[in-house]
Parts: structure tokens; C-alpha cells; sequence
């Protein structure tokens, strides 16, 4: 049993949609309760400065929750209250009441076993297959953890996102990023919805349809020790070590006796073609495979 890192904002008032709205890449509005909507936040020049997932609550249906990754919890916290002044909202921080599990697979037992702990339950598919977060109150984790739910484990559930090329902060996703070079833009970014800071350059972005480089996936052989590698690591063509042309940036650890085993990174966008063969430090051998199709969030 392991809580995602994750810090965790309340967003209240009569405006918070309208502003939330003017400050993330995707639709506020319509949020379809007890489920997850993901978002990137921009600055100006359309690059990264944060992500989020916001949703929804039926139990709560005067707020908007927001979660992000544990290590965003105050720097974007500080750039989404920057910008209420005139508007009705209230941003308030309440990572440290709640704790946060995911579930992949979650049967009528599960829900009964939940019956008698407060906790809220919101389905989001943010390692790329149908999940439920589990949020509860951090003084029920005890409880929670006598329940014996099916909890993945981190490597699984890391494995499971490299597969389905989701990236992750501070690994594929850091601030100046720009989120088309991440594919995000199904995930992400909803074009119609209205001004936020970044639109401009992003809608311009979509226009000329080029970036210069991707994120990719990458199959690699057995011979790597995973878990021994220090990332991110420089990508080259074979024969060619001096001119770097990609970065590795995830690697999913494997079982002793798997065959293969995949991996993310950024290529430069001329050298992206299927089975292309790319070599880094550690022997590292890799062959450019097909990205998994974009999970479009509702």
C-alpha cells in the first residue's frame, strides 16, 4: 500500500470555474462529478509550469478539488493564487489532511469494504488505463490499510505508465517544456475553450504542426540493470556517441527473466521513425517503437 506523492489544493467561491478556467490548458467547466480531468498550467510563452488533475465532487459540490505532484505543491500553488484578485475564489491548501492511493481495479467488494470510512473516490485514468483515486482523510490510513484493497505496487504502476506513454514530472515533464513536445495536446488542451495564459502560442503551435522534438517510447533488451541507471542519459545513433540526438528520461524496471523492456524519451522530431536503433551509456541498446494512442480526457 502506497500513497501517491501528491499535494492537493480546494478551490472555492462563486468564480472558481471562470478563473480556474483562464488559468489551465483544458475545460473547466462541465466537469462531470467524482471524475478526473487532467491540465497543464503555461506561462506565456506556452511553456510548462505545472500539472494538474481537477475534479469535481458530489459531496462537495460548492469546490473544485486539484491535485498535482508533491513536488509542484508550492510553486504552483503560488502561481495559481497569484492571479485571483478581483474574482470570488478562495485557493486553500489541503495536501496535509488527505492521502491519496490509486486503484486499477476496483469490484463491488472494494466499494463495500469503503462503505465505512469517509473517503472520496474519483475515477482518472492518469497512468493511461481506468483507474480510481482514492482519496481518504491521513488520519484513516490505518483503517484504510486493514482493508487489504488491490493496490498496485509503484514498479507495476510505473511500468504501466511507460507502456502507455504518460510523462511524469521531473522526469519527462519539467518547467519550459512546451506540452506538444510531450503529447500532450489530446490529453491536455482543449482549443476552443476560452484565453488562459500560454493559448496563444499553443493554438499558434497546433497551426504549424512541428515541433523539433517528441517524446517517444523505446524497447530495450534484457542485458540493461534498470535500476541501476541514472537518468536522464544522452541518446545517440549507433557509431555516432558525440552528437546526441534524444534523451532518455524513464526506463521501467523488468524481471530477471523478461526478454525486453521499454522506456521514454525525447528524440529530435527528423530521427523518429519506427525501429530506428539508438544507443546510450551502460551498453543501453534501444529501438524506436510506435507511441500508444492518446488517451483523450473527457
Amino acid at each position: 500500500m502506497h500513497p501517491l506523492p501528491l499535494a492537493r489544493f480546494r478551490l472555492t467561491g462563486a468564480d472558481r470555474v471562470r478563473y480556474l478556467n483562464g488559468q489551465v490548458t483544458n475545460q473547466v467547466a462541465n466537469l462531470e462529478p467524482d471524475h478526473a480531468r487532467y491540465a497543464v498550467v503555461t506561462n506565456h510563452k506556452g511553456q510548462l509550469e505545472g500539472e494538474l488533475h481537477l475534479a469535481a465532487i458530489a459531496s462537495d459540490p460548492e469546490a473544485l478539488y486539484l491535485d498535482a505532484p508533491a513536488a509542484l505543491r508550492e510553486s504552483l500553488f503560488t502561481r495559481l493564487d497569484r492571479y485571483i484578485i478581483a474574482d470570488d475564489a478562495q485557493l486553500t491548501d489541503i495536501t496535509d489532511d488527505w492521502i491519496a492511493f490509486h486503484l486499477l481495479e476496483l469490484n463491488v467488494e472494494s466499494r463495500q469494504a469503503l462503505e465505512d470510512i469517509p473517503h472520496q473516490l474519483i475515477a482518472n485514468p492518469r497512468f493511461g488505463a481506468p483507474g480510481h483515486d482514492l482519496w481518504i482523510p491521513r488520519a484513516a490510513k490505518d483503517r484504510v490499510q486493514a482493508l487489504d484493497l488491490p493496490f498496485p505496487t509503484p514498479p507495476e504502476l510505473e511500468g504501466l505508465r511507460i507502456a502507455q506513454g504518460i510523462p511524469m514530472w521531473d522526469q519527462e515533464l519539467i518547467q519550459g517544456i512546451l506540452p506538444p513536445e510531450a503529447r500532450l495536446q489530446d490529453r491536455a488542451i482543449h482549443y476552443d475553450k476560452g484565453c488562459y495564459i500560454g493559448q496563444e502560442i499553443i493554438s499558434r503551435m497546433r497551426t504549424v504542426g512541428k515541433t523539433n522534438r517528441l517524446l517517444c517510447l523505446l524497447k530495450g533488451g534484457q542485458q540493461a540493470e534498470t535500476n541501476l541507471i541514472k537518468l536522464p542519459l544522452p541518446l545517440h545513433l549507433p557509431g555516432a556517441p558525440d552528437k546526441p540526438i534524444g534523451t532518455l528520461t524513464s526506463i521501467a524496471a523488468h524481471a530477471p527473466d523478461a526478454e525486453e523492456f521499454l522506456a521514454l524519451a525525447y528524440v529530435k522530431t527528423q530521427h523518429i521513425r519506427e525501429g530506428t536503433p539508438l544507443h546510450s551509456l551502460h551498453s543501453l541498446r534501444f529501438t524506436l517503437c510506435p507511441f500508444p494512442s492518446s488517451t483523450t480526457h473527457p
